[in-house]
């Protein structure tokens, strides 16, 4: 009886191909990616103070992107940063209290070939990001149920920088509380031009809401614009 044929061994190539592919998939997955946090499970945490004699805060707060300098939109050292807007809520009853504060931002860097993309969101943990201005009121137990619906909603959406930033979920949220209306922003934006003997394309559009607008917003409604930065590691007061 003769022998069977040998098997046949897989060419040289396949196993690096098949594993580079997994590799560059799980690069692709991760690259740039920032670690989000449970938004359900921290309002999760709320739940732990009974709701009989409980009362609730909201505080909208923005932190420019050069700090001391509220006529700067964009902040060029060390990288590109806009500044941000975020949330605090604040839960307490006579001996307990629970404070969370928490932000909208893209999952991965913006490409600088198309910033105005849609791109995968994320919430991260905002107890520790300094505020330059913010705006604090009181809500009741059914504001407070409304804040948690739509942000949980508003968490699954895409992250756009013209229509849906990290001020857009902020103020959304905050508004079903008190109304405010940040300072839109009009941005000229210079497109890369594709081939040759092409000009960048030029276009401007307005922003509607941005941490450097939300900041002018609350210095008009406040009356004066206090500097002085602070972390949100605990409640701190409204501007005033």
């Amino acid at each position: 009886m003769k022998p069977g044929p040998a098997p046949r061994e897989a060419a040289p190539w396949a196993a690096t191909e098949a594993g580079a592919g997994t590799t560059a998939q799980r690069k692709a997955k991760n690259r740039g990616k920032r670690r989000g946090i449970d938004l359900k499970g921290l309002f999760a945490s709320f739940d732990k103070i009974p709701d009989a004699g409980a009362s609730y805060t909201i505080e909208l707060c923005a932190t420019l992107p050069v700090k001391g300098n509220p006529a700067a939109s964009m902040n060029f050292s060390g990288g590109m940063k806009a500044g941000h807007c975020f949330i605090r809520i604040e839960k307490t009853n006579e001996r307990d209290s629970v404070f969370e504060a928490f932000g909208f931002y893209p999952a991965g860097r913006l490409s600088p070939r198309d910033p105005l993309k849609a791109y995968p969101s994320c919430i991260r943990n905002n107890r520790r990001t300094v505020a330059h201005a913010s705006l604090k009121t009181s809500m009741s137990a059914t504001e407070f149920e409304n804040v948690r619906g739509m942000a949980l909603e508003n968490a699954q959406s895409d992250y756009r920088l013209a229509d849906f930033n990290c001020a857009d979920f902020a103020v959304g949220i905050f508004t079903l509380v008190e109304n405010i209306d940040p300072v839109p922003y009009p941005v000229t934006w210079c497109g890369i031009p594709i081939g040759y003997n092409r000009l960048p394309s030029r276009r401007q559009l307005v922003i509607k809401n941005t941490p450097h607008g939300l900041f002018q917003a609350i210095g008009r409604r406040e009356g004066i614009i206090r500097m002085a930065a602070r972390s949100s590691a605990s409640p701190a007061p409204q501007i005033a």
